[in-house]
């Protein structure tokens, strides 16, 4: 089993039909995730497994939190990468949606995975 990060240094730009493909097995795994009441807080390239199947799994949920935990509250860094921090996170604003963080990096997950390097190491927003 290998990350899609390790499959990304591999192939440093993926044709859009495997990303859409990944990322729709992404989106089904964080939405299994929310369902079950937690937000990830912490996807990335380096955190999605390729299973020897070809299956696709989440892995490291150290930084999870409880939706019903995280509604309203400020949000934070937790030593996250820059890069893969939602706005609201960002500017430590409320998260009325605590879900979206998540939708957030799997969109920065999936330029990654095409090879939009410029937008995956320069954040749009600085980092406070």
């Amino acid at each position: 089993m290998v990350t899609l990060k390790d499959l990304k240094d591999a192939i440093p730009r993926m044709s859009e039909n495997t990303c859409k493909r990944f990322v729709k097995e992404i989106f089904t795994l964080v939405k299994t995730v929310h369902d079950d009441g937690f937000i990830h807080h912490d996807l990335k390239l380096a955190n999605i497994l390729i299973m020897h199947d070809g299956t696709l799994r989440l892995c490291d949920g150290g930084m999870s939190r409880t939706i019903k935990d995280q509604r309203n509250q400020v949000a934070n860094f937790d030593g996250k990468k820059c890069y893969y921090l939602a706005p609201e996170i960002r500017e430590g604003r409320k998260l009325r949606k605590p879900t979206a963080v998540d939708v957030y990096c799997v969109g920065v997950a999936l330029t990654h995975m095409r090879g939009v390097v410029s937008f995956v190491l320069r954040p749009l927003m600085p980092c406070n």
